[in-house]
């Protein structure tokens, strides 16, 4: 066996990946998007966590002498005072603040296993898999469903492509006919916007012949820190997902795979990047490693799933290992990722003045037409996120406001649409 080679702890700025386990560190080898951000900008740039440290801001004020509207600029962030507000506010002595919805992209590093087991047919066709290889071959492999499904003509990513603010990379594992993945930091092709070209690169990226062996953990190890390094150098920004698919189980370094699940919990925690998990038929023993990533990587398919879904209990992940019809349950489960990943998602400022009774949203036509509110439209307990929605919603930790239904739909299509976060002294107008 080959082992990886040059899996190391790597540095996450002001956090560390944690403490990797002495069976990680005996590796010499691992060898739409269309989210939208509320934001206070600040001259001098975000600190290394990629927080605004607020020192920038250029100050200034106005007033006339009724009270009016005073400006205080710190990039995004305009600040009313007075009754001479946007009429939003309008009370004495009353402040509101609003923030221009910047663009913020949405960047997926596909992981996908092309061993040698990809060669064979789905069930129901083959339900075994016992050699490489078609037992029908007028029927599609799990390989060439795979294709279809991301760059086919109705694939997820051909649906995407042109849509302004998506990034795809990709990373196919093994890169040879053993146990071989990208080197530090290495991607098969590099996550870049989803344009004509770079979508000709991925169905490159693709066009390959399954074999090998299955380096799961090293493959999606290697992603993850791909990732981090877009995030540290700046060519990344926005939300960052990792999609990882499997047919199999790890057969290159087992040891390795607590040291993905501590990458998985890392890379959520420190630097928001989401972690989506897809097993393929033949991936059985996989399930309870699978749902454990998804539940970490902050992407379970419901509160109430298992992270032991061996035992009992719907998975935590994307789990078609009992999918009577693989190619269509794959092309729709790609396809509702990159729906999922391209939300209408704004940030919160974190400010102690922010009063989130009173924010309300706002949105203008790309054509310059008259700014209309946009109601909230709250959720139930339980309920999930733009579940049956139209209007805005909080995420359950209150630090974003995402646009739900036929809101969202429309200012996606709307070019040149601004959406405003506004923080005043009016109730939020909830429907």
């Amino acid at each position: 066996m080959t082992p990886y080679s040059h899996l190391r702890r790597p540095q996450w700025g002001l956090h560390s990946w944690g403490r990797i386990t002495a069976a990680a560190l005996l590796l010499s080898a691992i060898g739409g998007g269309c989210d939208q951000l509320a934001t206070v900008d600040a001259d001098s740039g975000d600190g290394p966590d990629g927080s605004a440290d607020g020192s920038g801001a250029t100050g200034g004020t106005g007033a006339d002498a009724t009270g009016g509207q005073a400006n205080a600029s710190g990039g995004g962030l305009n600040v009313g005072l007075g009754s001479g507000g946007d009429g939003l506010g309008g009370a004495e002595g009353c402040a509101d603040s609003s923030g221009t919805a910047d663009f913020l992209p949405a960047n997926l590093l596909f992981v996908v296993d092309k061993s040698g087991s990809m060669k064979c047919n789905p069930p129901p066709f083959d339900t075994e898999c016992l050699e490489p290889k078609k037992v029908d071959d007028t029927q599609l492999s799990k390989w060439e469903i795979t294709q279809q499904a991301l760059t086919g003509t109705d694939g997820a990513l051909a649906i995407l492509q042109g849509q302004e603010g998506t990034s795809v990379g990709l990373i196919t594992f093994p890169l040879d006919d053993h146990c071989e993945v990208p080197g530090d930091g290495e991607v098969t092709v590099p996550i870049q916007s989803l344009d004509a070209s770079h979508f000709d690169s991925l169905q490159v990226g693709l066009a390959v012949e399954p074999d090998g062996q299955t380096p799961l953990a090293g493959a999606a190890i290697r992603g993850l820190e791909a990732i981090r390094r877009g995030i540290h150098s700046g060519e990344l920004t926005g939300n960052n997902y990792l999609v990882v698919m499997t047919d199999g189980a790890e057969t290159c370094q087992e040891e390795a795979l607590d040291a993905l699940l501590t990458f998985v919990d890392e890379a959520r925690n420190f630097y928001n990047i989401r972690t989506y998990a897809i097993g393929a038929p033949g991936s059985e023993a996989s399930r309870a490693l699978l749902s454990e990533i998804a539940y970490r990587g902050g992407t379970s398919k419901s509160d109430s799933c298992s992270r032991d879904p061996q035992n009992a209990g719907e998975a935590c992940h994307i789990d078609l290992t009992e999918s009577t019809d693989f190619e269509d349950d794959l092309g729709a489960e790609f396809q509702g990722i990159t729906e999922a990943t391209s939300r209408c998602e704004f940030d919160v400022p974190q400010d102690a003045l922010i009063d989130l009774s009173t924010v309300n949203v706002r949105l203008t036509p790309g054509d310059g037409g008259e700014e209309v509110l946009i109601e909230r439209d709250a959720r139930e307990d339980g309920e999930a996120q733009c579940d049956g929605a139209e209007g805005w919603q909080f995420t359950n930790d209150e630090t974003q406001i995402v646009l739900c239904g036929q809101v969202c739909d429309d200012y996606l299509n709307d070019f040149g649409a601004q959406v405003r976060v506004v923080f005043g002294c009016i109730p939020t107008v909830v429907k």
